[in-house]
Formats: C-alpha cells, sequence, structure tokens
C-alpha cells in the first residue's frame, strides 16, 4: 500500500527555474489572482503539487482527481490573501508567502526577495494540471 504524505507547497518545494529571480514584480491583488485556480508546480506527468485554491478559502490537493479510488483529491486546509501576502494554514502555524509574477503565465511564492517557489502556473479548478 502507498502511502502520500502531503507536504505544503509553500515549504517543500524549492524548485526554482531562474536562480537570480528577485522576486521583484508582486502583484497587487493575490486574491483575484488564486482564487477559484489550481496552483501547478512542476510538469507533467509529475506535477510536484496541484493545489487548488477555492475562493471561500478551502485549500485542496488534487491529486489524481476526487473521483480516483486510489489518489483522490484531499482537503489541505485554507488559505487567504490580502495584497501580494499570501497565507497559508495546513492545521499547525501560518505560512506567510508574497505572490510575485515571473513572467506572461509564471509566478514565485517568495519569503522576502527569496524565492520558495518558481515556475507555477495557474489552471482552472477541477481538471488539474
Amino acid at each position: 500500500m502507498k502511502s502520500y504524505a502531503v507536504i505544503p507547497l509553500t515549504l517543500s518545494v524549492f524548485f526554482t527555474q531562474n536562480a537570480f529571480a528577485a522576486c521583484d514584480n508582486p502583484v497587487s491583488n493575490a486574491t483575484a489572482e488564486l482564487s477559484n485556480t489550481t496552483v501547478c508546480v512542476g510538469s507533467s506527468p509529475n506535477w510536484e503539487h496541484q493545489e487548488e485554491h477555492y475562493s471561500n478559502g478551502d485549500l485542496w490537493d488534487y491529486k489524481k482527481g476526487p473521483s480516483d479510488p486510489i489518489d483522490p483529491s484531499e482537503d489541505l486546509g485554507s488559505w487567504e490573501a490580502t495584497g501580494s501576502v499570501v497565507t497559508y494554514n495546513y492545521g499547525s502555524a501560518p505560512y506567510i508567502f508574497t505572490l510575485h509574477k515571473s513572467g506572461s503565465s509564471t509566478y514565485e511564492f517568495c519569503n522576502g526577495t527569496a524565492p520558495i517557489v518558481s515556475g507555477a502556473t495557474l489552471t482552472g479548478i477541477g481538471s488539474g494540471c
């Protein structure tokens, strides 16, 4: 039997496509950017993260989808945003990052000027990345 550890997107991935990214282009409204989207990190078919950000603050890991019998979607916790600041609560201490636009369709989650996640893309909710 396989077991999957859910590790927060914001802590577990130090996936950077550009080691010199300066986190210098914060979004003005992270709520508008992230509401009802799936944050995709990695690449197909081996996505590292597929976190669904619902507008009501719910946060889900899409995995292989809600109807998959082996690896269904899972409730991770909650999220909220003010300005460019995004706060994640996975049931323990909150994790706080700023959301930055790093290209025409890519984003960075940053801690100060350090990118924690780079190359993230956004897609709709319900179909995974």
